[in-house]
C-alpha cells in the first residue's frame, strides 16, 4: 500500500488528490463487499483447495507483478525514470 499511495502522490497534483483518493478508496472498499459474498459461492461451487490455490496465485502475482513496471522500485513513474535514463546517457555521450 506504500507504494500505491506513494505513487498516486507524485503522478497527481495537489488539487486533485483529494478527488483521486477518494475514488479510490469507493473502488477498493466499495469491491470488499462484493468479494466477500462471492467467496463462500466460489468454494461451495470449487471446492476449498482449488479456491485456495486460485487466490495465492492471484495474490502472488498481484503483489509481485507491480515490480516489473518502470519506476516501481524508485516510486517514480515509467516516464520520470526514462526521463533521467535519457538524462544519463546524454550526460555520458557529450
Amino acid at each position: 500500500m506504500v507504494l500505491w499511495y506513494s505513487s498516486l502522490q507524485n503522478e497527481f497534483p495537489e488539487e486533485v488528490q483529494g478527488r483521486v483518493f477518494a475514488l479510490e478508496a469507493l473502488a477498493s472498499f466499495g469491491l470488499q463487499p462484493v468479494a466477500l459474498a462471492a467467496a463462500p459461492l466460489l468454494v461451495a461451487l470449487m471446492g476449498i483447495t482449488p479456491f485456495a490455490v486460485i487466490a495465492v496465485i492471484v495474490l502472488l502475482t498481484s503483489t509481485y507483478a507491480v515490480l516489473i513496471v518502470p519506476g516501481t522500485v524508485q516510486l517514480a513513474s515509467p516516464a520520470a525514470v526514462k526521463n533521467r535514463l535519457d538524462q544519463t546517457v546524454t550526460t555520458a555521450t557529450s
